[in-house]
């Protein structure tokens, strides 16, 4: 076993039913495949082509072993995997800042796109807590100079940053790291177990930068020790006198503006953790009060007013345009937070309000029907863009949670587009958002935002008037062509899976919602995308696993396929061309290890006989040289397990008749020559 005589201890997770050993920095962690592949695409990639019979073994398991990885790391980033769909439980404080390093660093290395984000979203709260990095006017800053921070604790977060690829951390941990000398910089120091050192580009640019800074600015007047005082205001009053009156008046803190009492107190309503309390209920009522402070100001009252005259192309483009749209992504988070019983108190408008506010949404992000992705009246500037996008559906997510007749008079008016932008956001949301989002916007979950939206638009009507007026909409902004709902659908669901477990209701729901859109259309090769049939067994194999938050997706996507293939034999070919055979026997089996039915299926439903009756299907099918190649093309794939009657069947009849389809296309050439004169 080579590698493996540096090993020196197990390590926790270590599980007795694990079925891999991980060797990590000497260090033994005994996991499950299926946790590792669901959360890395990585480690997934890694399992499925591994070739058994190669591995080294250790206690009768497959030993992988990681370079490069730091087993405290690894350690976290595991721990946070089996957690993950329940609920991380986060460390608070500077203390959990290793949890917070481990779970970004590995990650980022191995493709957790879900671990990292919630660990990013985690990480924004303790920031703005524990570590606020907030940029003080450059007088304070140099007046406080190094009783800041620690500087050990300053380069392990500026080194994460960089490693990991976090850049809005960056400027306001280089901000602090520059109240030190170039000495202390290149200096070594221990935090958290582990040696903190900056690499020689960041000391370079460091150095360089506070040269500068002190280059420029009088700071000598705060630093210098002859004033013999302690420090506060008056301290500053004094060394102010030190300088000329032109000094002092630049120096003057400015009242605060309309732009910052917005910017604040979304700021606010963000940071429920960053506010000191024992206990649940004193924690709540100061998050309360820090908002209300805030809000004195009536910094959201501006959007009553009505929208300017001017192109929102200009106005979008101009400070006062951008923090009207952070002023609609703040009035939306505080109608969300302001449900609760003890932060009620806080929404400040009454019901009036909502037509006002939907006059803003349609002036920033006027979609209709004829709109398509390419021509979206959004501003140049991509993440201003974007975030118009979230503001829309924000306040039409805030709408549809309003009562029903309230809702459907609000959204079903003439006087606002809200419905017609969401249906359209809906249809082209893939494509508005191939480019790289900022990693900071994952805080607005802008791969969610659309799919919930839409989905609690759609809620928010009465069955019949949703299908009568959506679905209509639907169609008529795709021209009729039933194969586009379809692919909007499909896009929908191959991003809530990438999103990770987090996504799994939201994806388990919009399954259903799109079979209620779907329902009553033809499903044939005109109207019926393969994209769609290849994103539900998308689904199924991601999710395929016996944990609760898991199953009800692939059970859902399981019920699906099989109505569909019951719509049409066009249905059933594209199953078959993507590997449901396959799909049904690990499904089978994995529910051999777990007897009971699922609790959430509906009385008198048994996934089994589900299982059985797709397999029906495709046995019915196997006449055809379509379905033959199709079921030919994923036979590597197919389980070696010991195969029940059907599946031997359908396994003995497909093998026997492909032989016979191969061996008819080879002699073909040779027969139509014989057969046909005109063939030569």
């Amino acid at each position: 076993m080579s590698g493996f005589t540096a090993v020196q201890s197990r390590s926790d997770p270590w599980l007795d039913d694990g079925n891999v050993v991980l060797q990590v920095d000497g260090h033994l962690f005994r996991v499950h495949r299926s946790v590792l592949a669901e959360h890395s695409t990585i480690f997934k990639d890694m399992f499925s082509i591994a070739k058994s019979g190669t591995d080294e073994i250790y206690d009768g398991q497959p030993l992988v072993e990681l370079q490069g990885d730091d087993h405290r790391d690894m350690r976290h980033y595991l721990c946070a995997s089996y957690h993950f769909d329940k609920s991380i439980t986060w460390g608070l404080g500077v203390a959990a800042f290793p949890q917070f390093e481990g779970v970004l660093r590995v990650s980022h290395k191995y493709g957790a796109l879900g671990l990292r984000r919630s660990a990013l979203h985690q990480l924004l709260h303790e920031v703005s807590k524990d570590f606020p990095f907030m940029l003080l006017p450059i007088r304070e800053f140099l007046l406080f100079e190094t009783d800041g921070y620690p500087l050990a604790v300053l380069k392990a977060v500026f080194t994460l940053a960089c490693d990991v690829d976090i850049p809005w951390l960056l400027p306001n941990v280089a901000y602090y790291l520059l109240a030190y000398n170039g000495f202390e910089l290149c200096g070594s120091q221990t935090w958290m177990g582990r040696e903190r050192n900056l690499d020689g580009v960041s000391l370079a640019l460091l150095i360089e930068a506070r040269t500068r800074i002190h280059a420029t600015w009088p700071y000598d007047i705060f630093t210098r020790t002859t004033t013999r005082c302690q420090g506060g205001q008056p301290c500053f009053d004094a060394r102010l006198k030190l300088d000329s009156p032109e000094l002092r008046e630049g120096m003057n803190p400015p009242t605060e503006t309309w732009e910052e009492s917005v910017l604040l107190l979304g700021e606010a309503i963000d940071n429920k953790h960053a506010l000191p309390g024992t206990d649940t209920a004193s924690r709540m009522q100061a998050y309360g009060k820090n908002i209300q402070q805030h809000l004195k100001s009536r910094p959201l009252h501006v959007l009553l007013n009505v929208p300017p005259t001017i192109p929102v192309e200009e106005y979008t483009v101009t400070p006062v345009g951008r923090v009207m749209v952070a002023a609609l992504l703040a009035l939306k988070k505080l109608y969300f937070i302001s449900v609760h019983p003890a932060l009620r108190r806080l929404w400040p408008f009454d019901d009036a309000a909502w037509p006002k506010i939907l006059r803003w949404t349609e002036y920033f992000a006027p979609f209709y029907s004829y709109h398509t992705a390419a021509n979206l009246p959004l501003p140049k500037d991509e993440a201003t863009g974007h975030l118009i996008m979230l503001a829309s559906l924000g306040i039409t997510q805030c709408i549809a949670s309003l009562p029903k007749a309230q809702a459907a008079d609000l959204l079903l008016s003439s006087d606002n587009n809200a419905l017609s932008s969401v249906i359209v956001l809906w249809l082209h949301w893939s494509r508005v958002t191939k480019s790289p989002l900022v990693e900071i916007m994952y805080t607005y979950e802008p791969v969610m935002s659309c799919p919930s939206t839409f989905r609690a638009v759609w809620s928010s009507l009465e069955p019949e008037v949703a299908k009568d007026v959506i679905g209509t909409r639907l169609l008529t902004s795709v021209g009729g062509k039933h194969k586009h709902i379809f692919r909007a659908g499909a896009a929908h669901l191959r991003a809530l899976l990438a999103h990770g477990p987090s996504a799994n209701d939201e994806l388990k729901n919009h399954i259903l919602l799109i079979e209620e859109i779907t329902c009553k259309y033809p499903v044939n090769s005109r109207t019926f995308p393969a994209c769609y049939m290849a994103a539900l067994i998308a689904v199924v194999n991601a999710r395929l696993t016996n944990t609760p938050g898991a199953a009800k997706v692939w059970v859902m996507a399981v019920v699906m396929i099989l109505r569909l293939c019951c719509r049409g034999d066009h249905a059933k070919f594209l199953a078959i061309e993507h590997g449901i055979f396959p799909t049904l026997v690990r499904l089978r089996r994995l529910r051999e290890e777990d007897c009971d039915e699922p609790h959430f299926l509906n009385p008198g439903e048994n996934i089994q006989r589900h299982f059985g009756e797709i397999l029906e299907l495709v046995a019915d099918m196997m006449s055809y040289p379509r379905a033959l190649r199709g079921f030919h093309a994923h036979e590597a794939a197919i389980p070696s397990v010991s195969y029940r009657k059907d599946e031997e069947a359908i396994l003995t009849i497909a093998k026997r008749r492909y032989a016979l389809l191969d061996r008819a296309e080879e002699d073909w050439a040779r027969w139509e020559t014989c057969c046909n004169p005109n063939v030569c």
